[in-house]
């Protein structure tokens, strides 16, 4: 116990001659997204010190002062790291230790962190969404802040309109956020399409068939692109998830050329899981209507030439 009241003492004696002999603020500032518990924090430290070390610490119920991450930066730049919450728990008070050089360690004022928790929601038509989780700023300057985000929902109308070839065009579906952030948007996201008639038998052999996708980032936030490459005919746009004979590689999805008369009974959404900053479980529902082509077979277009025998 004597060991143990004395130590704080002698830790302030450092603190302050750590304060006295630090010429300046090794950062700018560092940002930490919520704790998540079995997922990942962002941290990213924006630093134009040529020689910077961090320690990042978390208290809560079961660990005191317990170093979760460490940082040793030997250029000026911007730095992003990764904490997998091992000793995160529902509460939490975390606090950043740095110095510059050989300065002793200066400590940060403690922040409370509490464990996010996830939304789960429908996305209405090209709606902005605001998150109820914030990223936790430490600034040189003022301290301690909380950064809120947003996210809207560009080209989600309820109705897609393929282009005359049949084509799900993934990039017309965009989120807009601000991409100073960028680091600290991910999403897992399918596409979802009722298998009317089989039509897409070829991938899966469900009422419903799941097209995975991949991000794609933009100037202003992301959009979307096929996860997995299928395949093709470029006869009658049927798709496969193998290579087959009559059928080429594509990143595209199509919807079947011969099935127009069934195009009122297709319906699709997009879900999204552990989406931005709030993790959150999102659908969007909408539904698909293609156009005709202005001149081609009887079935699918406008204007058509029928041979008549006289």
């Amino acid at each position: 116990m004597k060991i143990f009241t004395i130590f704080p003492v002698i830790f302030t004696a450092l603190f302050s001659r750590g304060t006295s002999k630090s010429a300046t603020n090794p950062f700018d500032d560092i940002y930490i997204s919520p704790l998540y518990l079995n997922d990942t924090t962002t941290i990213i430290i924006e630093t134009r010190a040529v020689m910077a070390d961090f320690k990042f610490y978390i208290s809560n119920e079961t660990y005191t002062n317990q170093v979760f991450l460490t940082a040793s930066i030997r250029s000026p730049g911007k730095y992003v790291y990764k904490y997998y919450n091992g000793y995160t728990r529902k509460n939490n008070e975390v606090y950043v230790a740095y110095k510059s050089g050989t300065a002793f360690y200066t400590n940060s004022v403690r922040k409370t962190m509490n464990v996010s928790s996830a939304n789960t929601g429908l996305i209405t038509n090209n709606v902005c969404i605001n998150t109820k989780n914030t990223i936790s700023k430490l600034s040189k300057s003022s301290g301690w802040s909380d950064v809120p985000l947003s996210y809207t929902f560009d080209g989600f109308d309820g109705v897609y309109m393929p282009d005359y070839y049949h084509k799900i065009r993934l990039n017309d579906f965009n989120i807009k956020f601000d991409t100073y952030y960028r680091e600290f948007f991910s999403t897992n996201v399918s596409l979802i399409i009722q298998n009317v008639d089989g039509v897409f038998d070829d991938i899966s052999k469900t009422n419903e068939v799941e097209f995975p996708l991949s991000i794609k980032d933009t100037a202003n936030g992301c959009s979307f692109n096929l996860k997995d490459i299928l395949y093709v005919n470029k006869e009658t746009l049927m798709l496969s998830k193998t290579a087959k004979d009559g059928y080429v590689s594509t990143k595209h999805i199509y919807l079947p050329r011969n099935e127009m008369r069934n195009q009122d009974k297709y319906t699709a959404y997009l879900v999204f899981t552990k989406f931005g900053l709030d993790k959150s479980l999102l659908r969007y529902s909408f539904s698909l209507h293609a156009l005709k082509n202005i001149v081609g077979d009887c079935r699918n277009s406008e204007y058509c030439i029928q041979r008549t025998d006289s």
